[in-house]
Parts: C-alpha cells; structure tokens; sequence
C-alpha cells in the first residue's frame, strides 16, 4: 500500500465547510467533525482556537438556518440569560 498524506490545513477546511454547510438537523455529525479535527490539530500542534458562527456567517450558509448565537433573553427572576434556538456545534476553525 502506497503512502499518501493530507494537509492539516485542507482538513480543517474541510470540516469548516461542514460546519458551516450542514443541515440543521446534523448536530450530532458536526459533533464528530469537531470532535476529530480538534484531535488532529492538538496532536499535530496546529490547535489554534475557534470562534462560534454568527448569524453574519450563517447567511452564507448552504443549508444550516440556526447559527450559534440564537435568541438570547435576560430572565430576571433567575439571573440568568437563557439561549433559545442555539447551536454550540456551529464553529470555524483558525
């Protein structure tokens, strides 16, 4: 078997565009995608954060609707905001 390699850069790319791109309903998938590119960039010590998709960046998504800043409402009875329609699997990749 032939030895091939895959720059980091092009998977993280990849999965990006996942990220971006995927159906809502895809949360799970896109779990994994992040789950595996983050192994990647640490063990190759390419690890350089990521930031949450904003409704800005969901606007260009192909299928996704739901970004992961969602509805935010203070409830003062609890001190608390609570985040409606958010999605912490919506990320990109640095």
């Amino acid at each position: 078997m032939s030895r091939k390699t895959f720059s980091v850069d092009e998977i993280k790319n990849i999965v990006n565009a996942a990220l971006l791109n995927s159906c809502d309903d895809y949360k799970d998938f896109r779990i994994g995608q992040y789950t595996l590119l983050e192994t990647i960039l640490h063990a190759t010590g390419n690890y350089s954060g990521y930031n949450y998709l904003d409704k800005q960046s969901m606007d260009k998504s192909s299928l996704g609707t739901v970004d992961s800043i969602g509805v935010r409402e203070w409830q003062p009875e609890s001190s608390r905001w609570n985040f409606e329609d958010t999605d912490d699997s919506r990320r990109y990749y640095y």
